[in-house]
């Protein structure tokens, strides 16, 4: 487990990978629902955006700089509620943080892209949910309930992405 792990709450939604300025991740901190717990983790190449980051104080922020090793990244993506991706690059295809959370069946939510609104449809409605920007993006944070039906989001996660769907595609 990450050196911080155990000061993590039991309920978090995380923004992991590169902690670069152009997710706008201090956006999403400040608008963040004050009662959920937000976790940023990963490697920060840009000390300055590192150190801003650090300086934002806020109930339920917890900032894990540096780099993880591949069975940390899972163990604090299994765990949380839900990834975010709070950024949408125009010239981005597709994420790799999409398909991670996907490959330990976790929800997503993001600001849309053309990839994640033509997925969205082919997937789970537990397992995508999208928004215009980061405040509404945040807004539907507070407000979805998480549906518990798990056979549900398997199942759609082995249709689009499953090792079968590979071969055939």
């Amino acid at each position: 487990t990450h050196k911080h792990s155990s000061s993590l709450p039991l309920e978090y939604f995380i923004v992991f990978g590169r902690i670069v300025p152009y997710k706008k991740i201090e956006n999403l901190i400040k608008s963040f629902p004050s009662n959920k717990a937000l976790v940023v983790a990963g490697f920060a190449p840009d000390k300055s955006y590192e150190d801003y980051l650090k300086s934002l104080k806020r109930d339920h922020f917890y900032f894990l700089p540096g780099y993880l090793t591949e069975s940390e990244a899972q163990a604090l993506v299994t765990n949380a509620k839900a990834v975010i991706i709070s950024h949408s690059d125009k010239d981005m295809v597709v994420s790799g943080t999409f398909f991670y959370a996907m490959s330990l069946g976790k929800p997503v939510f993001a600001v849309q892209t053309d990839f994640l609104n033509w997925i969205k449809p082919r997937i789970s409605p537990n397992l995508l949910f999208l928004a215009d920007d980061i405040d509404s993006l945040c807004d539907l944070i507070e407000k979805t309930e998480f549906e518990k039906n798990i056979s549900d989001i398997d199942q759609s996660i082995q249709e689009e992405f499953g090792d079968n769907a590979v071969i055939a595609a």
